[in-house]
C-alpha cells in the first residue's frame, strides 16, 4: 500500500523505521520496564506480616464497640483471611460478644503503607440481631495502626493498633 507525496513520488504507507529510531524506542521501553518493576507493590508487599493482631474500636448502630482483628496472609500479601472478635468496653457495656471471619486482600503500597479490604465470610458466634460487616482501612508507613471505615450503612469508623505481628 502506498500514498503519493506532493512531489508525485510514491511512498509506502508503512515505511520500515530506521535503525536509530528502533534503538531509541528500545531504550525508552527498557526505561519504562525498569520504572514499572520499581513501582510494583511486590517490593513493598515483602514487608507485610504473615500474621498480625490488631485491637481497638469501631462505631456502628450499637455505639463504640471493642474489636480484636486477627489478619493472616501469605508472605508478600495478597489474599487475606481475618477473624473479627467484638464485644463491650467501659463506655458501652451492653454490647454482646461475637465473632466472624472475613476474606479479602492485604497489600502495601509503594510507601509501605498497608491497605486492607475485607468482606464478611461466615459467623463464629452470632449475637441476636447482629450482622457481619466488612471494612476498608490503611496504615501509616510504620504499619502500627489501621484506620478506616466499616462498610455498612449504620457504621462509620474503625481504628485499631497493632498488638503483634509475625513475619514469614
Amino acid at each position: 500500500m502506498a500514498f503519493t507525496r506532493e512531489d508525485g513520488a510514491a511512498r509506502p504507507l508503512f515505511a520500515a523505521p530506521s535503525n536509530a529510531a528502533i534503538s531509541h524506542t528500545m531504550a525508552g521501553m527498557r526505561l519504562v520496564i525498569v520504572a514499572l518493576l520499581l513501582a510494583t507493590p511486590a517490593a513493598a508487599d515483602s514487608n507485610i506480616p504473615v500474621n498480625s493482631i490488631w485491637a481497638g474500636t469501631y462505631n456502628c448502630a450499637q455505639g463504640i464497640t471493642n474489636v480484636v482483628l486477627t489478619i493472616e496472609t501469605r508472605a508478600g500479601g495478597g489474599a487475606a483471611t481475618a477473624h473479627f472478635e467484638f464485644g463491650p468496653n467501659d463506655a458501652n457495656k451492653s454490647v454482646p460478644r461475637g465473632d466472624y471471619w472475613l476474606k479479602g486482600a492485604l497489600h502495601a503500597d509503594a510507601d509501605g503503607k498497608l491497605e486492607v479490604k475485607l468482606r464478611p465470610d461466615r459467623w463464629g458466634a452470632r449475637p441476636n440481631g447482629y450482622v457481619m460487616v466488612g471494612l476498608t482501612a490503611r496504615s501509616g508507613r510504620d504499619q502500627q495502626s489501621l484506620i478506616g471505615t466499616i462498610d455498612y450503612e449504620t457504621c462509620t469508623t474503625i481504628s485499631v493498633e497493632r498488638v503483634t505481628a509475625e513475619a514469614e
